[in-house]
């Protein structure tokens, strides 16, 4: 791969560890840190990401590392949902912290992706963001899931697959999707409609009309047009994409109206979510999905997950999604590094992922080049009752199909 002039690639650095080796890497260590929107001015959060990662790569050192090297992860910078800010992070690990790569990335407003390609430094995270496809050194866990159409472009049936599962069948039954008024829920409500059609459900409205941010005081138009969106008739489902403080809107005045419905949506896997109670009682009996393995689902890959996790954070952690997330990037970190070997560069960990076949236990199997360009189309199911999550479908992984 070809590099700018001013490329940090694979040059050597005062944090790099000396002549011939990449920036980040000594013959003892292999450092490495993140991005996160974490907090914002509005009340998103996506805490948790740096955990999950830190809980996978500990259990790593302590395994002996990767080719004789343990993993020196120096945290995520937060980049409140701001893309200017998301720049200077990323500018930050690489030119002062002298990160080898910088993961994990979760971010709504990633703003580093041009600076990272420019100077060939491979980054890995969650690719909801455009970022992530069809960039050979971007590296989604479970691929990129905002494909640009063609080019062998791919996207997959979940998280319809596993609702699929959940409802015994799709077909005859009639999906409305909505979401926000911006281009990436856009992009992605579109999607929905693909995904879930090619499921076998029928889709009766795919609507990107919520304001971005400001929540609405009066929901009685939206409530109208989905309970009429099915040819008069309310749908079977309802599928929101987005946040938790619109959805308590959402949520309640679609159950206020009288429906009675299946409600769901795949952002607020996390127990905060059900400490304010209005938010609980709006969600109870929701479906939320998940692009990992549910954190209770009784499998050895949740188990030891949730272990690892009580080594980093204590045995009563609050969970949220993106712990999962963190960790199962951490599997993909891992994997590639130790299919690049000992002789450690950053070109040659870009080109040991090309061929190369991963399997996360939390995110599912993974392959590259084919996740630059779509997505393992794998998720999950819980059901908010009371105030837990209960796992409704465990990770399953479902057809792709071009875009």
């Amino acid at each position: 791969m070809a590099t700018t002039a001013c490329s940090t690639s694979d040059r050597s650095s005062s944090g790099g560890g000396g002549a011939g080796k990449a920036p980040g890497v000594t013959d003892t260590t292999i450092k490495v840190g993140g991005v996160n929107t974490k907090t914002t001015t509005f009340g998103f959060s996506q805490a948790g990401v740096d955990i999950g990662f830190k809980a996978r790569i500990e259990r790593a050192n302590a395994e002996g590392g990767v080719n004789g090297r343990t993993i020196k992860f120096v945290g995520i910078e937060d980049d409140n949902g701001d893309q200017a800010k998301s720049l200077a992070a990323t500018r930050k690990l690489v030119e002062q912290e002298q990160v080898f790569a910088v993961a994990p990335v979760e971010s709504i407003a990633f703003g580093g992706g041009g600076f990272l390609k420019q100077n060939n430094v491979p980054y890995l995270g969650w690719g909801y963001l455009p970022d992530f496809c069809d960039n050979p050194i971007a590296f989604g866990f479970n691929g990129c899931l905002a494909p640009k159409p063609g080019s062998g472009a791919t996207a997959g049936t979940a998280p319809y697959n596993a609702l699929d599962q959940a409802l015994g069948g799709a077909q005859g039954k009639t999906v409305a999707i909505i979401g926000a008024d911006d281009p990436a829920s856009k992009a992605v409500i579109e999607l929905g409609r693909t995904s879930a059609t090619k499921q076998g459900f029928t889709v009766t409205l795919a609507d990107a009309s919520l304001p971005q941010q400001q929540v609405p005081t009066d929901w009685s138009p939206y409530v109208r047009k989905i309970l009429g969106s099915n040819n008069g008739k309310a749908p079977d489902v309802v599928v929101s994409m987005t946040n938790a403080p619109f959805n308590t809107g959402l949520f309640s005045a679609l159950k206020a109206s009288g429906y009675k419905g299946t409600l769901m949506e795949s952002i607020s896997y996390r127990d905060s979510l059900l400490q304010n109670p209005q938010t609980r009682d709006a969600y109870q009996g929701v479906l939320i999905s998940a692009q990992i393995e549910p954190l209770l689902a009784v499998t050895m890959g949740a188990r030891q997950m949730k272990a690892d996790l009580e080594k980093v954070a204590g045995p009563d952690f609050a969970w949220t999604q993106d712990m999962a997330i963190g960790y199962a990037t951490a599997d993909v970190f891992l994997a590639i590094l130790k299919a690049a070997g000992r002789d450690l560069t950053r070109d040659g960990f870009v080109k040991a992922a090309q061929g190369l076949r991963i399997e996360s236990p939390i995110g599912g199997e993974i392959s590259f080049p084919e996740g630059h360009a779509g997505t393992n189309s794998c998720a999950s199911l819980v059901r908010v009752e009371g105030t837990r999550f209960l796992p409704v479908a465990s990770l399953l992984c479902g057809p792709t199909f071009q875009v």
